[in-house]
């Protein structure tokens, strides 16, 4: 789950799609839309102005910033990359590196949640899931506590034939899976706009 932020949209279009591509679950936007998205896993500001670089807030994202000036001063706890030919793979490298989740043979474990491949147990009980519902599940899971609306989320899961009511459609039956096992709705749903069931994904085993 990449966010890239670039005002130059032929060169975000370009590694939106090299990164889906390499299988990544990536978004693009231009800065003066920073505002109205939710930040994922890792977020890459490309060519940021300094302006902007000094009113960046340290969040719950993997900052990286792509930058072709050597003089722009950039926060301690950004990670940052020069803006060459090589960029984009540095990209795949860094959040290969620094993304917990999704490592071959590893089980992930969140909340009552596991996940490993394409197997998925929800307190216990193996359940089912489409890849594109995999794909849904893993975006918000991966992505606890943040709620992403319905235009985000297609953004990240593009598909020829997908609309807004197709992926609400793709939510009921994952709903539905999940609640036929007795497990309740993994997904909430309000106003087009969806999180993971914080109860599901942030239940801790008490020692």
């Amino acid at each position: 789950m990449i966010l890239i932020v670039d005002d130059n949209e032929y060169r975000r279009n370009d590694i939106s799609f090299e990164l889906r591509r390499n299988k990544y679950m990536v978004n693009a936007i231009g800065y003066d839309d920073i505002l109205l998205y939710q930040k994922p896993i890792m977020t890459v500001y490309i060519h940021p102005t300094s302006e902007f670089v000094k009113n960046l807030k340290r969040s719950d994202t993997i900052a990286v910033i792509a930058k072709s000036d050597e003089a722009l001063k950039t926060p301690k706890w950004a990670h940052t990359i020069p803006l060459n030919s090589t960029f984009i793979k540095e990209i795949i490298n860094f959040y290969k590196e620094n993304y917990k989740y999704e490592v071959p043979d590893d089980v992930d474990v969140i909340g009552v949640v596991c996940i490993k491949n394409t197997k998925v147990g929800v307190g216990g009980i193996c359940i089912d899931f489409t890849k594109e519902q995999l794909k849904l599940l893993k975006l918000l899971l991966y992505s606890r506590g943040k709620e992403f609306n319905f235009y985000e989320i297609l953004r990240y899961i593009p598909k020829r034939t997908n609309s807004y009511d197709n992926l609400l459609q793709t939510i009921r039956r994952i709903n539905h899976k999940t609640v036929e096992a007795k497990r309740g709705k993994i997904i909430l749903v309000n106003s087009e706009k969806c999180i993971v069931n914080p109860e599901l994904a942030y239940y801790e085993i008490e020692e």
